[in-house]
C-alpha cells in the first residue's frame, strides 16, 4: 500500500513536470502572427521557470509542513555551483511559537556530524598518510581493537560495515540494564558487540562513529573537537559550527527534544551516548546553521577546496564520495556518506546514482549530487522525536523530488 501511494505520487509530480514542459514547448514552437499581436494577458515563458516553480513548490511543501506539525519549523537552503538559489526560514524557531524561525538558526544537527566532522577528519589523516583505510583498527587504537574488533578496519568503520551494533543501549527487559549503564561509556564503546560478522553486512553504527572519533584523537594527538576545528571548521569559515554551543549563540539555537514538563533540551546534545561523552563524539554533537553547511557543500562540489582553501585534495573528496563499500552488496556507502542504500529514499527520483548524502535523527539533512552542481539542506524542529518518522522521511524526499527536477532527469529507481 505504501509502495502504491508513492508510485502515485512519484506519478503525478512526473505528470505535473512533463505538463509543465510541454506548455513551456509551446510557447516557443508556435509563433505569434505578426497580424495577431498577442493578448496583453497572454501567458510569456518567464512564468514557466523551471526554478521559480520549483521555489513555489518549495513554499507550498514547507507551510503544509508547519501546519500539519510534521515540523514546527524549518530552514531550506539550495545551492546550485557557487550561487544560493533559495535560502528561506520556515514556522518558528521554539515549540511552543514564542519566537519565529530564522535563516541564522543554529541546529544540533545529529548524525551530519559523521559526514561534517569525522569522515573529513579522519581523510585529512589518510591524505596525510598518518592512516591507512585498509589497516585495522587496533593499529591506531589498541583498545577498541581488542576480541571480536581485531579484524574491523578503518574502511569497515566508514562504510558501516564493520559489523558493530548501533548503540549502547541494552534491551528494554534485560537482566543486565543496570549493570549495563554502570558501566564507563568508553569501556562500553569499545567492547560493543557485533551484530554482524565483519565486512560482510551493513550496519548502521553510531558506536562505529563514537570509534573513529577517538582514532582522530589519538593519532593527530588532539582533542577531536579542536582536530575538527582546526581542519574543517575554520578554515571554512564556518562560524557558526562548534560542539558544545554553550551560550556562544545564545537565542540563536533551535530546540531539539522534549525534556521532562515543559523544558526543551536547548543547546547541548540530543543524542544520549553523545552527551556521556561531554558533547564530542564522532557519531553525533556538531551544532551549525544552513549557510556553514551550504560552505562545506560548496567545498565538497569543489574537489575540496573553497575560497583558495584547500581542506582535502580532489582524490580524498572522490574517495569519500564513491562507492567504498564491499562490492555486490545492496547497501552502497561512501566514507560516510550514503550513496544507495535503506537510508538513501530522501534522494528522490531526480538527483543521479553519483549523488550522496545523509540524515540526521533530529530532523537534519543534505543531499549533493555533483553530476548537476546542485545540493539542498534541510534542518528542521520535529516537535516529538520519539513519534512515528514516516513525516519527516516524506518531506525531505519531496523536497528532494522538486529540487532535483530543476536541473536534471528522473532515474529509475531500484527494486525493493
Amino acid at each position: 500500500m505504501i509502495a502504491h501511494f508513492h508510485a502515485l505520487r512519484l506519478h503525478g509530480f512526473i505528470m505535473n513536470t512533463i505538463v509543465r514542459l510541454l506548455l513551456l514547448s509551446v510557447l516557443f514552437i508556435i509563433p505569434a502572427s505578426a497580424a495577431d499581436p498577442a493578448p496583453e494577458d497572454d501567458i510569456s515563458a518567464a512564468d514557466y521557470d523551471p526554478v521559480s516553480i520549483a521555489l513555489t513548490d518549495i513554499d507550498t511543501l514547507l507551510s503544509t509542513a508547519v501546519g500539519n506539525r510534521t515540523v514546527t519549523g524549518a530552514v531550506v537552503l539550495v545551492g546550485h555551483g557557487d550561487d544560493i538559489i533559495l535560502e528561506k526560514a520556515f514556522g518558528t524557531r521554539s515549540p511552543n511559537g514564542s519566537s519565529p524561525m530564522t535563516v541564522d538558526t543554529v541546529f544540533d544537527i545529529a548524525s551530519l556530524t559523521k559526514v561534517v566532522a569525522t569522515a573529513p577528519a579522519v581523510m585529512s589523516l589518510v591524505e596525510n598518510k598518518s592512516i591507512r583505510l585498509d589497516a585495522p583498527l587496533s593499529k591506531y587504537l589498541p583498545a577498541a581493537g581488542k576480541g571480536s574488533h581485531r579484524r574491523i578496519t578503518i574502511r569497515q568503520l566508514l562504510t558501516h560495515y564493520s559489523g558493530i551494533t548501533s548503540d549502547l543501549r541494552p534491551p528494554r527487559r534485560s537482566r543486565k540494564r543496570k549493570k549495563v549503564y554502570s558501566q564507563p561509556v568508553l569501556s562500553r564503546i569499545y567492547t560493543a558487540k557485533l551484530i554482524a560478522p565483519v565486512g560482510q553486512a551493513f550496519q548502521y553504527s553510531d558506536i562505529g562513529f563514537a570509534i573513529l572519533g577517538k582514532v582522530v584523537e589519538n593519532v593527530s594527538r588532539q582533542r577531536f573537537d579542536k582536530y575538527v576545528q582546526k581542519t574543517i571548521i575554520d578554515p571554512l569559515q564556518m562560524s557558526s559550527t562548534c560542539f558544545r554551543p554553550g551560550r556562544n549563540f545564545e537565542g540563536r539555537i533551535a530546540p531539539s527534544e522534549k525534556g521532562r514538563g515543559d523544558h526543551y533540551v536547548c543547546g547541548t546534545v540530543q543524542d544520549p551516548t553523545a552527551g556521556r561523552l561531554n558533547g564530542i563524539a564522532g557519531h553525533a554533537g556538531l551544532f551549525s546553521t544552513a549557510r556553514d553547511l551550504s560552505r562545506f557543500a560548496r567545498m565538497i562540489l569543489n574537489g575540496g577546496t573553497l575560497d583558495g582553501i584547500k581542506i582535502l585534495s580532489p582524490g580524498m573528496i572522490a574517495m569519500m564520495t564513491s562507492p567504498q563499500s564491499p562490492a555486490g552488496k545492496e547497501d552502497v556507502r561512501g566514507l560516510g556518506w550514503d550513496i544507495d542504500s535503506r537510508y538513501s529514499s530522501l534522494k528522490g527520483n531526480f538527483f543521479s546514482p553519483e549523488s550522496f548524502g545523509h540524515t540526521g535523527y533530529t530532523g537534519t539533512s543534505i543531499w549533493i549530487d555533483p553530476s548537476i552542481g546542485t545540493y539542498v539542506i534541510l534542518l528542521t524542529n520535529r516537535p516529538n522525536l520519539t513519534d512515528d518518522h514516516t513525516d519527516i522521511l516524506t518531506l525531505r524526499r519531496e523536497l528532494s523530488e522538486i529540487v532535483g527536477s530543476i536541473y536534471a532527469n528522473p532515474v529509475v529507481e531500484k527494486a525493493n
